[in-house]
């Protein structure tokens, strides 16, 4: 496979919807294929670990930690990664959080499976009802809060 640009052309690069396309490029190359809850960082990771060279050279330029798209949304606002993350910290199916925040299952199926965004009403229902679960949103993720372990 040749490289048409060097990691010091792709650290200049701030055009995300390019380095996006890369990942889906780099997802769509692995075996298994990337699971749902994967970031865009572990899918990068995961392929250059087993020697594809435009991840590895993703990785090497930086662009990841640079691109804005890939970054966590550190606004405290729920975002479907940290949706599931956070279910799955506490052991919650999509039906227990769709009952505890009082919502149609197929929203947060829809939210978690293609970012599909809810009201912000419905967000917020769904973040108290997996904060009361033991959740603490943090910056860049979730964690169980400090007693809950």
């Amino acid at each position: 496979m040749r490289l048409k640009m060097t990691p010091k052309e792709l650290r200049r690069l701030d055009a995300e919807g390019i380095v996006m396309l890369a990942v889906k490029r780099i997802g769509s190359r692995l075996k298994p294929f990337p699971k749902a809850s994967e970031t865009a960082r572990d899918i990068v990771r995961r392929a250059a670990a087993v020697g594809d060279d435009e991840a590895k050279l993703l990785l090497a330029s930086g662009v990841l930690e640079k691109a804005a798209c890939l970054r966590p949304a550190d606004n405290g606002k729920l975002t479907p990664a940290r949706c599931r993350d956070a279910r799955s910290l506490v052991g919650l199916s999509l039906a227990d959080l769709a009952t505890a925040a009082i919502v149609a299952p197929t929203i947060i199926c829809d939210f978690e499976a293609s970012g599909m965004m809810p009201s912000e009403g419905i967000l917020q229902a769904m973040q108290r009802a997996l904060e009361r679960a033991g959740v603490e949103f943090i910056e860049g993720g979730v964690r169980l809060r400090k007693g809950n372990g």
